[in-house]
């Protein structure tokens, strides 16, 4: 509840969007008279990550490169949040639905935190990701798409 108390308090909200990505919900904060008195909303996205890459991840360039030779429209992106993940037995479960479908895709996998942790989801090593997808999972399904963080 002090949490909220604060917002209250607070001159302006920075939210990590932009105008043009999410024009409605911008455009509702604005427009609505019950809002009044409400801290300012300031979109100023997007904000990225400044932090290196982890080693064993996969370059972004590469990635846009591939998305660049896939034909128009063709490509389902997965991508649960930046808080969601799954455990081993679901990230099993929703790899193979990803290969039996045949579909190119890019899929945003996360870690999940430790339980009992308070902390975001994290990107998996190389070597954890080989191991928690089913076995040969990246090399059979490397050219239709690829696992990203």
């Amino acid at each position: 509840m002090s949490y909220c108390r604060g917002l209250k308090n607070s001159d302006g909200i920075i939210v990590n969007s932009f105008e043009e990505l999410e024009s409605y919900a911008v455009q509702s904060f604005y427009s609505h008279p019950e809002l009044a008195g409400l801290p300012i909303i300031y979109p100023v996205g997007p904000i990225l990550n400044p932090e290196p890459k982890t080693k064993g991840t996969v370059d972004s360039d590469d990635i846009i490169k591939w998305l660049d030779d896939q034909p128009p429209s063709s490509v389902v992106f997965l991508c649960f949040g930046s808080m969601g993940s799954f455990d081993e037995d679901q990230v099993k479960e929703i790899a193979h639905a990803i290969e039996n479908s045949g579909a190119r895709f890019v899929w945003a996998l996360r870690k999940p935190k430790p339980k009992g942790v308070m902390a975001a989801p994290t990107d998996y090593p190389l070597s954890e990701l080989v191991s928690i997808l089913p076995e040969g999972f990246l090399d059979r399904t490397a050219e239709n798409g690829r696992v990203i963080g």
